[in-house]
């Protein structure tokens, strides 16, 4: 309709209402009269952009409602009270009723529209879904490592870790975080600082609870009764245990379960309580149930909880509570009220001076109280850090989405420009339209916020079930904080994409807008969605070079040279009924037996066609080994050896070959090396070089605690004995039955075909040779050293999906910038055609600036990852942040991506009717 006609339906219209208002009271009239013949003209004009019969129903509508009254009475609740009142300053003129009417009005015009473009509301809203949905899952585990800390933890910010820091002279610091338990003792017994201290230790799969074939392995921590207290939680049913309980002359045979042991053993039973445990062999009795999800002063699962001065699960024996250098207790404490960090740090160093002497005297030794979940050098754990990068990196994959979503705003925004521009000459004012197109877009980030929370969800989940397993989790991927998380991105997201959008469209010029034909975009906006589009293949850029470093990374960490050769060694370990029995001649017979069942079990192994070779271990890669004070007689020891310990390890003849070190020089052992033989051994390349650094070490001897000298006969390559990342250690091997005081032995398999059949079949034989085992620990070697590339498989795993989905969004940000560009300059393409350009050269045009546009993000985004490569070069492994290879690689890829992208309009561009395109205004 024509705005002619348009004035001439709205005079009708609101002639026939002021007539229908006759039947209402004059009071009514005259405050409320007004307001309903405005309302009805604009609903009339609104109407009229979309023709005669449009107009005709707004009309008639508007007069039913006003015979009626139905217009007024829903708005006042046919209450005068709620009218707006006369006078009403500024500031309360929005909340009034006729502009909340107002505001819904847009919002149901503004659904009718967007139900009109399904392709294009499914595109904004699929792109925000994935921008939203990765932050809302990256805030999910950010909060956990980060924010949250450890549930239960009551006022967590007074509750803090003790670390040491000691300066060795000449030798590089030293972080700790692990104690023995005088140093627990000195602090609780006399720190004025605290008002509590406790200790505890915890293990990943350190125990086994029940017997025979229903035994599985747990999560076990040995914990003061203080350490309840002191986190301030309460328990699920029954009780904690206490100090009477953890006594350290007589501690009582009692355990606390976790609430994942209690629904998974027990089934949830409220009987428990008093029930008998069997944890590792020993029977314990169920005094408590922790609550779901308590994991003490650290993230991991913990499912049974033990008194610590149990004396099974010391390092010493004997006068273990005055012992200084054993170290195996990590303390926690909660500090008073009023007392600086610092001053806690002076009293506990000066407290820790006391209690531990130390090796060496020009040791300077430090303590530090550290927040919960940081690591040993004061900072947060290499997962916690990584996850901090990763919320970033999501934020960043929310910005590519919000840029490519402004994009596609933009360009409906030149389609409708004759609509707005004849909204505004009818009469609607310029933040009226604003207004309208921000309600549309808020709406379109509202159900993206929707969509994105189920994303958020799978994630989540995918993340905690693969990639953070070894964390607990309480609840699940979404809790109240995550979609409060959730609900601010969808909000700042709205604001970010509907506020410039809003802002260009209520500031049209009618004049022009009413005149333009469909190719006049505007050469600003061409400008200003080029400019995002640049700034999205930047953020791309960014996000997949940080994609390649972790991938790169995770690379070297995989091909770290351990050592050993932990994918192909397979681990056994069995636990045995006690003998029970008070004849002393039985329980010798027995003791004999077991002792000689691993030999012939070696010897049944090496025969089996399946197995390429077996040994026994007595220390295991990754799990744990012993240390003895090495004297080499007539040689004084290098600094930083001397005083100091060497780790040992009592092997079989085939170990090497079954773990596959190698033997550098020399020999490995032979059966022949065994109880009663000369004494031999055989040291590691570091132990050779620190101790005969210029000459041949073989021939030489060595006397390691309560052992005669051992003549070195080989030397193996060094090899990873706890982490990834550690300086190799001075090491030495002693045969199998020439150390009988370490106990605690692995059997280790080599198979030939596949793991899983060869352990299963092993398990079999080992239950079958010996009825008295009540479990067999089977599992690979790689499983234990697994958990050590969780930061770089969780980088790679997460910074490759981000980047991934980066990179799809920009390539159809790229691809709409030249789609728009080539539809709304067909004129122009036209006239190159007309005037002699080749089809070629048309394409080239397109493809040309695409790669235009690419090459400036390429630009942008390398140059912000040389910025943040000093911040994130920490994380990686081997790996310099500033990989030229990996720069390349991504900017070969983006190219790439972009002559793809392009590819489609410049085959349209190609295909342009000269006489067609000069034809268009």
């Amino acid at each position: 309709m024509s705005p002619r006609q348009t004035a001439l339906v709205v005079a009708v219209v609101r002639g026939a209402v002021r007539l229908a208002l006759l039947a209402h009271p004059r009071e009514f009239r005259r405050r409320f009269g007004p307001a309903v013949l405005d309302e009805a003209a604009e609903d009339v004009r609104s109407a009229a952009t979309h023709g005669w019969r449009m107009a005709a129903r707004a009309g008639a509508a508007a007069i039913v409602d006003a015979i009626a009254g139905l217009r007024v009475a829903q708005a006042i609740g046919r209450d005068h009270a709620s009218a707006p009142p006369t006078g009403a300053t500024p500031m309360e003129r929005p909340f009034m009723w006729i502009g909340i009417r107002e505001i819904w009005r847009d919002v149901r015009h503004g659904a009718r529209g967007l139900a009109r473009e399904p392709l294009f509301s499914l595109a904004v809203i699929a792109t925000l879904a994935l921008g939203i949905g990765v932050n809302t899952a990256m805030f999910g585990v950010a909060d956990r490592l980060l924010l949250r800390g450890p549930e239960y933890v009551r006022d967590s910010a007074r509750v803090r870790r003790i670390q040491s820091v000691t300066h060795p002279p000449g030798m590089d610091v030293r972080h700790g975080g692990t104690f023995g338990y005088v140093v627990y003792d000195a602090l609780r017994a006399q720190a004025r600082s605290f008002d509590a201290v406790a200790a505890y230790q915890a293990y990943t799969d350190s125990s086994v609870v029940g017997r025979g074939i229903s035994a599985h392995r747990v999560n076990r921590a040995n914990a003061t009764a203080s350490l309840f207290p002191l986190l301030g939680v309460t328990p699920a049913l029954g009780r904690f245990y206490d100090e009477h309980d953890d006594d350290t002359t007589h501690p009582a045979q009692v355990a606390v379960i976790g609430y994942g042991l209690w629904q998974r053993d027990f089934g949830g039973r409220r009987d428990v309580i008093g029930a008998p445990i069997v944890i590792d062999d020993e029977t314990y009795t169920v005094v408590g149930v922790a609550p779901r999800g308590f994991t003490g002063a650290d993230l991991a699962r913990i499912d049974v909880w033990l008194p610590e001065s149990l004396p099974a699960f010391h390092p010493m024996s004997n006068n273990w509570t005055a012992t200084w250098h054993a170290f195996w207790l990590s303390i926690v404490v909660r500090v008073k009220p009023g007392v600086s960090d610092e001053q806690a740090d002076a009293e506990a160093t000066a407290l820790y001076a006391h209690a531990y002497p130390g090796d060496d005297p020009g040791e300077s030794r430090e303590l530090h109280v550290r927040p919960l979940l940081s690591s040993q050098d004061g900072t947060f754990s290499l997962e916690s850090r990584v996850s901090t990068w990763l919320l970033a990196v999501a934020g960043i994959v929310l910005l590519v989405a919000c840029a490519n979503v402004m994009n596609l705003v933009l360009a409906r925004g030149v389609r409708r420009r004759r609509e707005l521009a004849v909204r505004l000459a009818l009469g609607a004012g310029s933040r009226r339209i604003a207004r309208l197109l921000f309600i549309e877009t808020s709406a379109l980030a509202a159900v993206g916020g929707v969509v994105g929370l189920g994303l958020a969800y799978a994630l989540g989940a995918f993340m905690r079930a693969y990639l953070l397993n070894r964390i607990e989790w309480s609840g699940g991927p979404i809790n109240t904080r995550v979609f409060l998380a959730c609900a601010a991105a969808s909000m700042g997201t709205a604001v970010l994409v509907g506020l410039l959008p809003a802002l260009r469209a209520g500031a049209l010029d009618v004049s022009s807008s009413l005149k333009v034909g469909a190719r006049d975009g505007g050469a600003r906006l061409g400008r200003l969605r080029s400019t995002l589009t640049v700034v999205q293949a930047g953020l791309c850029a960014l996000l997949l070079i940080g994609s390649g470093l972790f991938v790169v990374s995770l690379r070297h960490a995989r091909a770290t040279d351990l050592g050993l050769q932990p994918d192909r060694i397979l681990t056994f370990s069995v636990q045995r009924a006690e003998i029970d029995t008070d004849d002393r001649d039985v329980r010798q017979r027995e003791r004999a037996r077991r002792a000689g069942f691993y030999p012939s079990v070696l010897e049944r192994l090496r025969q089996r066609p399946d197995v390429e070779a077996a040994s026994l271990t007595v220390g295991l890669a990754f799990t744990g080994f012993t240390s003895q004070v090495i004297e080499v007689p007539g040689r004084t020891l290098p600094p930083q050896l001397s005083g100091s310990d060497a780790f040992v390890n009592v092997v079989t003849a085939d170990y090497f070959k079954t773990v596959g070190t190698r033997i550098v020089r020399g020999r490995a052992f032979t059966d022949a090396d065994r109880a009663g033989s000369a004494p031999v051994a055989i040291i590691d390349e570091t132990m050779a070089s620190s101790i005969w650094p210029n000459e041949d070490a073989i021939g030489k001897c060595f006397r390691a605690e309560g052992h005669a000298c051992a003549e070195i006969v080989g030397i193996a390559a060094d090899a990873r004995h706890f982490r990834l990342r550690e300086k190799p250690s001075p090491s030495f091997y002693i045969p199998f039955g020439q150390d009988s005081r370490l106990g605690g032995v692995t059997l280790l398999v080599r198979p030939r075909g596949g793991a899983s059949e060869v352990m299963a079949a092993v398990k079999q034989e080992l239950i079958a040779l010996d009825p008295t085992i009540t479990f067999v620990d089977a599992g690979l070697l790689q499983d234990r050293f697994e958990p050590q590339l969780r930061p770089w498989i969780l980088g790679a795993t997460m910074f490759s999906v981000m980047g991934v989905l980066a990179l799809v969004v920009a390539a159809i940000g790229l691809y709409s910038v030249m789609a728009y560009f080539v539809t709304h300059r067909a004129h122009e393409i036209g006239i190159r055609v007309a005037l002699g350009a080749r089809p070629s050269d048309i394409a080239r045009l397109i493809v040309g600036g695409g790669l235009a546009l690419a090459v400036g993000g390429i630009v942008i985004g390398s140059g912000l990852a040389l910025v943040a490569a000093r911040f994130i070069e920490p994380l990686l492994f081997d790996t310099s942040a500033r990989d030229p290879v990996v720069f390349v690689v991504v900017a070969v890829t983006l190219l790439v991506v972009a002559v793809c992208a392009t590819a489609i309009p410049a085959s349209r561009a190609r295909r342009i009717d000269p006489v067609e395109a000069m034809r268009v205004e």
